[in-house]
């Protein structure tokens, strides 16, 4: 492990010239963003799916609590993913995970599947939740590590309050319940879309 951090850190170090460093760390900080926008977004989505899906208060209540509960899984898996993966091909698995959770949401009118994607999505915010700022720590200059690591922090509110800003937006829309709860859901894999071209191409 130390030797990777002091890889990272050389390798940091000779870029300092540069703005790669931060592009490298923002793209990371997507896959906590992704995290908080799952859950942020799930206030307004969950409104219409009540109304599309008819659920009860049980259904209600293990469609919000998988994600949170699943994340834990994730998180005890996400050391292991980048021993043996790799800090960058971890947190691609993540958003991977990310970007299929959500299509298995929004293909099917099954409430059995739909929790099945919500469980999914809860493993890929555990994993992501480990792997971003380790990575990050590991990335950055020491100088700055301590501030670019609390990036996660910022990046997992921040997607939350735009989950928000989403549900609350469609409150002005004119979608039926089906197809609003479904659209709110597929905006969050942008992010992944994002995080996963950065990947590939830093």
């Amino acid at each position: 492990v130390q030797s990777v951090v002091n890889s990272s850190t050389m390798m940091c170090t000779s870029l300092r010239g540069t703005h790669l460093v931060y592009v490298c760390v923002a793209a990371s900080a997507l896959a906590s963003f992704s995290m908080g926008y799952d859950i942020g977004v799930m206030s307004g989505a969950i409104v219409y799916m009540n109304s599309d899906l008819s659920l009860s208060p049980f259904q209600d209540e293990v469609i919000i609590a998988a994600l949170p509960l699943f994340s834990i899984c994730g998180a005890l898996m996400g050391g292991h993913l980048a021993a043996i993966l790799g800090r960058r091909k971890a947190i691609a698995f993540a958003s991977c995970l990310f970007f299929i959770g959500a299509v298995i949401m929004i293909a099917t009118k099954l409430i059995s599947i739909i929790i099945v994607g919500r469980i999914v999505l809860g493993i890929a915010a555990g994993v992501g939740a480990v792997i971003a700022p380790l990575y990050i720590a590991e990335l950055a200059p020491h100088e700055i590590r301590g501030t670019l690591t609390t990036l996660t922090e910022i990046s997992i509110n921040s997607g939350i309050v735009a989950g928000y800003i989403v549900a609350w937006a469609f409150m002005f829309t004119q979608d039926s319940d089906d197809k609003a709860w479904r659209l709110m859901i597929l905006l969050g894999c942008v992010p992944n879309v994002l995080l996963l071209l950065s990947l590939l191409i830093l």
